[in-house]
């Protein structure tokens, strides 16, 4: 997998908030990310670039459904912050990076 093989799998809970929200910093080693909705209600995610920081917005972005959850492995993901926000706040989602 990816540019030498997967080594390690971080796995943490993000409480994603009504305003833009870090789900993941910046990682020029990632090679796998999952994230999964954990929450009663719709989240947005926003994928930036490793020199962007293009916060989450309401209505844009990769929608991540109730339950859902998207994965992308290298050389698809990108290595720069990965964003969520969603309506009414403090909504957890399960984050998984894999380097």
């Amino acid at each position: 997998m990816g540019r030498s093989g997967l080594q390690s799998i971080t796995n943490t809970k993000v409480s994603v908030l009504a305003t833009s929200t870090t789900v993941l910093a910046a990682n020029a080693a990632r090679e796998y990310v999952a994230l999964t909705n954990d929450a009663d209600e719709t989240m947005y995610v926003s994928f930036n670039g490793e020199d962007q920081t293009n916060a989450a917005v309401m209505n844009e972005g990769v929608a991540l459904l109730v339950g859902e959850t998207v994965t992308f492995e290298s050389p698809v993901i990108g290595f720069g912050p990965i964003y969520a926000i969603c309506a009414s706040g403090t909504k957890n989602m399960t984050v998984s990076e894999g380097a």
